[in-house]
């Protein structure tokens, strides 16, 4: 009979009905990554890196950020048995590298090595001491809190200007000759540490401006193979031998 009929489609579409709202709580109660406290998330360690390989961090300046991205556009099988992190920073400064290596430790970093290259951005700005002192200050934390890493001060790279307003060469070279006095100092003091290292990237030098972005401070994509290059000998000759500074 036709009245029959209604009451086992009603019976249907409530059963359908209870699926549905079954289903959508399920789904309201089910964990998202949302639901997860923040610090649990921050103190997880880097899901990328794997752990049967050497760990190396490079820290820094748009040197390390620019040649980082240059790094991972292509494949590099030179570095097939490292994880590489690359956390360089635009425009950071001296007084700026503290917070970035207390999120390094965050990520639960702990690498075989770590390569810093930063303070040139303090060069026209900064009181040639003062740079010196917070350098030094953040070596000597990075030499505390990972007792088991080689730190390496990579030298701080020229620049064609140093400045967007044009300005006689003089100049040029004051700024150019500060820089060298840093590195000078800082490459001494990294070396007294029985874990220091230090690198000189001598082929990138004002006589060579392909090296150079044609806004003649970070580097071409020539000069970014090459400092990429130099980090791969220095891997290779820090980790395998006593070996302290090297020129590349």
């Amino acid at each position: 009979m036709s009245g029959r009929g209604k009451p086992a489609g009603r019976k249907r579409k409530a059963q359908t009905n209870l699926t549905e709202n079954e289903e959508k709580r399920q789904r309201d109660e089910a964990p998202s990554d949302h639901d997860v406290p923040e610090f649990i998330q921050l103190l997880a360690s880097d899901k990328s890196e794997n752990t049967n390989k050497r760990a190396v961090w490079l820290v820094g300046d748009s040197h390390i950020r620019w040649a980082g991205e240059r790094f991972h556009s292509r494949h590099r099988d030179t570095f097939k048995n490292f994880t590489i992190s690359w956390d360089g920073q635009s425009g950071l400064r001296v007084e700026d590298l503290h917070p970035v290596i207390q999120l390094g430790m965050i990520k639960g970093r702990t690498p075989e090595i770590i390569f810093l290259h930063f303070g040139g951005n303090n060069i026209t700005s900064t009181n040639q001491c003062k740079t010196i002192r917070i350098i030094k200050s953040e070596l000597q934390y990075l030499f505390d809190i990972f007792p088991n890493s080689l730190i390496v001060w990579v030298f701080i790279l020229p620049r064609l200007s140093w400045t967007r307003e044009v300005v006689d060469n003089s100049y040029q070279k004051k700024m150019n000759s500060k820089r060298q006095k840093i590195n000078r100092t800082i490459s001494n003091y990294v070396l007294s540490f029985a874990r220091g290292r230090a690198i000189l990237i001598e082929s990138i030098d004002l006589s060579t401006p392909g090296m150079f972005h044609v806004d003649k401070v970070h580097l071409s994509d020539v000069g970014n193979e090459l400092f990429i290059f130099s980090i791969g000998e220095a891997i290779a000759n820090f980790l395998g031998s006593d070996i302290k500074f090297i020129k590349c």
